[in-house]
């Protein structure tokens, strides 16, 4: 077998848990139980959803381009004091340069969507990841794409 780079085009879709769609059980533990192993694999059969009700999905990249990861592994650490820190705020530049697309249900007004825009620096826009923080959900991505891409630590995820 031979070394194969993974393709720059590949990307995955993912349904973050705050979406209205989706029908959790009642039960603390099975709610988590599913989030967790749906973030892992993001096989939405594990999800149930609401009665005609769709969920939204972002679509986003596997493989930054050198310079959006650049950008991000520029944001990792800082020094301060002599000291080298790392900055948990290249998670949601981590998570700016990997959407590329927003997919609504159809039924969604369209003032309601949430519509994809992209920054200069062709990243997804600034405006839309910090609508996304606000609802407390770009972990949801960050996590899905590290557990798919396999370079997820252990260590950011008890920190979060």
């Amino acid at each position: 077998m031979s070394l194969k780079l993974p393709s720059r085009t590949d990307t995955i879709k993912v349904i973050v848990k705050a979406d209205s769609a989706i029908f959790w059980p009642d039960s603390d533990e099975e709610k988590d139980e599913i989030w967790s192993n749906y973030l892992k694999t993001l096989n939405e059969d594990l999800l149930l959803f609401k009665d005609g009700e769709k969920p939204t999905r972002f679509v986003m990249r596997k493989v930054l381009n050198y310079d959006q990861a650049q950008k991000v592994q520029n944001q990792q650490m800082t020094m301060k004091d002599g000291q080298i820190q790392v900055q948990m705020s290249f998670i949601m530049e981590e998570v700016r340069q990997s959407i590329v697309d927003i997919e609504n249900p159809e039924y969604v007004p369209l003032p309601d969507r949430i519509q994809f825009k992209k920054d200069s620096d062709g990243g997804c826009s600034k405006e839309i990841v910090e609508g996304l923080h606000s609802m407390g959900v770009v972990m949801d991505l960050y996590t899905a794409r590290q557990n798919v891409t396999g370079k997820f630590s252990e260590d950011l995820k008890k920190k979060s």
